[in-house]
């Protein structure tokens, strides 16, 4: 079974990626269309056909987050798998390359880059804006991580955390550039509410439930209703709800 799933609208943010594929590789109309929005990727074909076999099975696409060494081969797989691959760049927004590394990304025919996590300052410190300024003008989405990062090697002293991580920041991004379309990766664990109001308000920010929540969770799936409790009509100015409309309580909050 797929380990990650988007929230639903992310879909229409990736429509006009995967229309051209879809096309080309037709599928029932019983089954529905998804993205699988946070897939660390390997540069390995056996991976890369695993990948692949999963992915068609459920007719999903996948966004499969890339090294920069592996974006030769990682064009050779999108060539060879359009209908699952949707390709996105690893950036570091303290790499002195970073910009560099984006328009590369951007020639190769990359749409995103992500997971972005572990900033030294901020996420909406104004030091990155020149970074959230050229994806926006290349029309790529930005995946970040949120809220709780794991330590792999505890002994080695390390200059950010949770802290510089919190989905609130993605708040500020999303106001500031209101064409730059951002996906939150863990929906801000454990800042569930902070996550949640932040998607009220910013149709371009969505998030995914992907690592420990879906554990955390597992046995109270109404949870998620309860924190994205609003509707259209009810306390928003954009018009799409950021769940499936069966999965919100419609309770008359101000």
């Amino acid at each position: 079974m797929l380990r990650m799933l988007a929230v639903v609208s992310l879909c229409a943010a990736f429509l006009a990626v995967g229309t051209e594929a879809r096309q080309a590789a037709p599928v029932s109309p019983q089954t529905r269309f998804k993205i699988d929005a946070h897939y660390h990727f390997r540069d390995d074909p056996a991976f890369v056909k695993a990948t692949v076999d999963v992915h068609r099975k459920f007719n999903t696409m996948v966004v499969a987050l890339t090294q920069y060494e592996a974006i030769a081969h990682t064009k050779e797989f999108v060539r060879q798998y359009p209908d699952v691959i949707v390709p996105f760049g690893s950036i570091r927004l303290d790499d002195p390359d970073v910009m560099r590394k984006i328009d590369d990304y951007h020639a190769a025919g990359f749409k995103g880059v992500g997971e972005i996590l572990s900033p030294f300052h901020d996420y909406d410190s104004p030091e990155y804006f020149l970074i959230y300024q050229k994806l926006q003008d290349y029309g790529m989405l930005a995946l970040f991580h949120t809220g709780i990062v794991n330590r792999g090697r505890p002994e080695v002293p390390q200059m950010s955390g949770m802290a510089r991580m919190r989905p609130a920041f993605l708040d500020t991004i999303a106001r500031r550039f209101p064409k730059l379309n951002i996906v939150g990766a863990h929906f801000g664990n454990p800042w569930y509410d902070e996550a949640a109001e932040a998607a009220r308000w910013n149709p371009n920010l969505v998030w995914d439930i992907s690592g420990s929540s879906l554990l955390k969770k597992d046995a109270h799936p109404q949870f998620w209703g309860d924190i994205l409790w609003w509707r259209p009509d009810l306390s928003t100015r954009h018009s799409r709800p950021c769940f499936p409309q069966d999965g919100v309580r419609d309770r008359r909050r101000p």
